[in-house]
């Protein structure tokens, strides 16, 4: 993953989301359509819904790795089938 907070301040919110969006596609589970990010001061808040708490996890990995980010604030929900 090629995704540099350093890039943020060239470009928008919206083409830090869809990049990093574009890196949950990148792995193959569909359920990460759900997922929300914002980025402020170098920290990345995620919401929205998973339906499992292995994908939750795999969302904020992936977040904490992007180059420059120092702090992950995982406000995703996990909902089971019989939830939604």
């Amino acid at each position: 993953m090629n995704l540099s907070v350093e890039d943020y301040e060239i470009y928008d919110q919206a083409v830090f989301n869809e990049r990093i969006k574009s890196t949950f596609r990148q792995l193959g589970y569909p359920q990460l359509d759900g997922v929300n990010c914002q980025l402020s001061n170098r920290t990345v808040r995620l919401w929205g819904y998973v339906s499992s708490y292995y994908l939750k996890q795999v969302v904020q990995t992936v977040a904490m790795k992007c180059s420059g980010v120092c702090d992950v604030i995982n406000d995703i929900e996990v909902r089971t089938s019989h939830e939604v």
